[in-house]
C-alpha cells in the first residue's frame, strides 16, 4: 500500500517520500468518507485535486482498508461462531488469534466419502 501511494505521489507531485505516503495513508484510514479525506489533505497543506484525493482514498480503502478490519477474527468464525468449541477458545491462544483455523476436523463429511463399487447396494 505504501509503495503504491509513493508511486502515485511521485507521479503527481514529483516527491519520493515514504513518510509522506504513510501520513496520507493514516489520513485515509482516519477519514469517514472521500470528502472528509479530501478536506483533511487540504487542512494539512496538500494541493490535491478531487481526482487525486479519490485515487489515494481508493488505494487506501482497497489495499489497506480500515485498521479495525485487521483486528477482527476470521470471517468464518464470525459467520459461524458455534463451529469453534468455547473451551478451545478459552484455553488456546492460537485459537483466539485464528478462530477460523480452530474449527475441528470432520472426516465423516459427505463430500469426503468415496463411492466405491464394492460398497454399492446390490453389487455382484
Amino acid at each position: 500500500l505504501i509503495a503504491k501511494l509513493s508511486v502515485e505521489i511521485n507521479n503527481h507531485w514529483g516527491i519520493e517520500d515514504k513518510t509522506l505516503a504513510e501520513f496520507i495513508c493514516s489520513l485515509g484510514e482516519e477519514s469517514k468518507s472521500l470528502d472528509d479525506f479530501h478536506e483533511r489533505l487540504g487542512d494539512n497543506g496538500a494541493d490535491a485535486t478531487p481526482q487525486l484525493a479519490q485515487t489515494f482514498y481508493n488505494l487506501i480503502m482497497t489495499l489497506g482498508g480500515k485498521k479495525a478490519k485487521l483486528a477482527n477474527p476470521s470471517a468464518a468464525a464470525i459467520r459461524r461462531p458455534d463451529l469453534v468449541p468455547p473451551e478451545r477458545l478459552e484455553n488456546d491462544e492460537r485459537a483466539q488469534q485464528f478462530p477460523g483455523l480452530a474449527v475441528p476436523d470432520k472426516p465423516d463429511r459427505e463430500e469426503l466419502k468415496l463411492d466405491r463399487p464394492d460398497e454399492r447396494v446390490g453389487a455382484a
